[in-house]
């Protein structure tokens, strides 16, 4: 009978004991190219005569990135800036579910309009940005490699 009862004790104690797991990472080395700025137009106007900065596109070439996602980065890293930051999905959300790029149907002299393209090459982040004004003339465009959002976005935040 004791016999039977210690097999009894130990039965649900072999059956429901933890099984630790052991996690193996699969660790790589990153091959980053060094960072790179090319300002293509610098600024050549005053950016105080405008008044707002409107998030026309941030065009992310990779799928399983979302677009809402990065707007929303990069809205919160242009806060920044003395000019008023009109992120899409903020300003009208119906409309930017339909058509995120609505914003720079609405022309208004005293805005900016950005339009941000993102690539992920291999370990590289391939940034560029071109900043228009209402008659849709380039203000300022550059391309960035393996460059800091905060680095990128200088140009409209440190003026």
């Amino acid at each position: 009978m004791k016999k039977l009862l210690l097999i009894l004790l130990f039965i649900p104690v072999l059956l429901f004991s933890q099984v630790q797991q052991v996690n193996v990472r699969n660790e790589r080395n990153l091959s980053l190219s060094p960072e790179k700025i090319k300002v293509r137009t610098p600024i050549s106007v005053d950016l105080y005569n405008y008044t707002h900065i409107a998030i026309v596109d941030v065009d992310i070439s990779n799928p399983g990135y979302p677009k809402k996602q990065w707007t929303n980065v990069y809205a919160d890293r242009l806060k920044q800036s003395p000019l008023t930051i009109l992120n899409p999905y903020s300003y009208n959300k119906k409309l930017a579910k339909k058509n995120p790029t609505f914003l720079k149907d609405i022309k208004n002299p005293g805005w900016l309009y950005l339009s941000l393209y993102i690539q992920k090459v291999t370990d590289d982040w391939r940034v560029s940005m071109i900043v228009r004004d209402y008659e849709n003339k380039i203000i300022y465009s550059a391309s960035h490699n393996n460059v800091a959002p905060a680095d990128i976005l200088y140009p409209l935040i440190g003026f």
